[in-house]
């Protein structure tokens, strides 16, 4: 350990003095560039990994790696973006106010994320903690894969509009909208499959995950909703609210933790986590109302039809669920039972609705512009052949 930490610290270092205009890629919506940033950075750590495990076949691969990786993508946003940092103390103080109010939002963040596992480990030992730790990893994918990724995009979106009070507002009901469309069905289907997804992907030694897997998938679903709010909240610099839900969120996790997971295991912590999860939602939903200045009907408006069609797909998947022998084959069917029921049933629920503005209407324009775009291809590769 001793002599890990010191080779890692030279990659913070290097990190440390990384350019900051890479940023602006996202600021002014140059996802290209952004886009050929991130994946040129992961392709040059995973070449140096691959090449240094082949050689040294140990754990020093993935530590030097980790290091050049640093290095290299501080070495890319001088070349990849003209901006060089100046000594300047003119901003100092607006600069500090923002970033300690951010950090002790972010700190408060990875309590959230975090204080299970150790409190975990420490009340009911290693092998619980394990099984919490996969069952709640596989929870977040929805998340993890949806929201974090969708965040590059919001922020510097929210921030470009932020002073016209009628786009802001219709962007993030859009997001929103797109957001639940997603992340409502996705927990829910993990709620649904938890028990042959376990015995599939883990096998049977594993199965006590799935009652976790359950539980934090409803956590995953409304944390992906509420970070919507969160990150508009942070756009308009409301920090000290924020700031203060956010506290009182890790304040109350982390208090009740231990009781609970002493009385009821990692179920209690993970049904501690969707409960929470579920007031917080509230909260950021009437803190985010009041930024907009909506009403939280206009929100339930744009989460409604998700919801139902979710329900709908549930129902549809638990009266077929017991006609399958296998696990494997339960959850097949399932999951490609479940994606067609959920897309049909948020189809007629939209059209029923009066064809609403929203992200059912994008994602059916985006949908028929590429079935376009791929007949015209088809049919110039058609005329080029005769």
């Amino acid at each position: 350990m001793m002599t890990i930490m010191p080779i890692l610290a030279i990659g913070t270092l290097a990190a440390s003095v990384e350019n900051i205009g890479p940023v602006a890629f996202r600021k002014d919506l140059q996802f290209h560039r952004d886009f050929q940033f991130t994946v040129a950075k992961k392709l040059i750590q995973f070449i140096i990994v691959i090449g240094l495990a082949l050689v040294w076949r140990d754990y020093r691969a993935l530590m030097v790696s980790t290091v050049f990786g640093c290095i290299a993508s501080t070495a890319l946003s001088y070349a990849l973006h003209p901006f060089r940092p100046k000594w300047s103390l003119a901003k100092a103080t607006e600069i500090w106010g923002f970033s300690f109010r951010l950090a002790a939002i972010n700190f408060a963040s990875y309590a959230n994320a975090n204080a299970e596992k150790l409190v975990i480990g420490r009340v009911v030992g290693a092998e619980q903690t394990g099984i919490y730790y996969v069952g709640d990893e596989i929870a977040e994918m929805p998340y993890s894969e949806l929201v974090a990724p969708t965040s590059r995009v919001t922020v510097p979106g929210f921030a470009k509009i932020k002073h016209d009070p009628d786009r802001l507002k219709s962007a993030v009901l859009k997001v929103l909208g797109f957001v639940a469309l997603f992340s409502i069905p996705a927990s829910a289907g993990l709620v649904l499959v938890s028990q042959n997804l376990v015995t599939v992907l883990l096998g049977p030694r594993w199965i006590a995950a799935a009652g976790v897997i359950q539980l934090c998938a409803i956590s995953a679903g409304f944390c992906a909703l509420y970070s919507i709010f969160g990150n508009l909240l942070v756009v308009l610099g409301r920090l000290n609210i924020t700031m203060l839900a956010t506290y009182i969120h890790a304040l109350l996790f982390v208090a009740l933790l231990s009781p609970v997971v002493w009385h009821y295991g990692i179920q209690g912590a993970a049904g501690l986590k969707g409960a929470l999860a579920a007031v917080t939602f509230v909260v950021y939903g009437w803190l985010g109302s009041r930024a907009l200045q909506t009403s939280m009907q206009e929100l339930i408006a744009v989460l409604w039809r998700p919801l139902a069609s979710a329900m709908l797909m549930v129902c549809v998947c638990l009266s077929v669920a017991e006609l399958f022998p296998s696990p494997a084959a339960a959850l097949t069917c399932q999951v490609t039972i479940g994606i067609a029921c959920y897309g049909a049933a948020s189809y007629v629920i939209w059209l029923a609705s009066g064809y609403p503005d929203g992200a059912e209407r994008d994602l059916l324009e985006l949908a028929l512009g590429r079935v376009r775009s791929l007949r015209a291809t088809f049919s110039m590769l058609l005329r080029y052949r005769n």
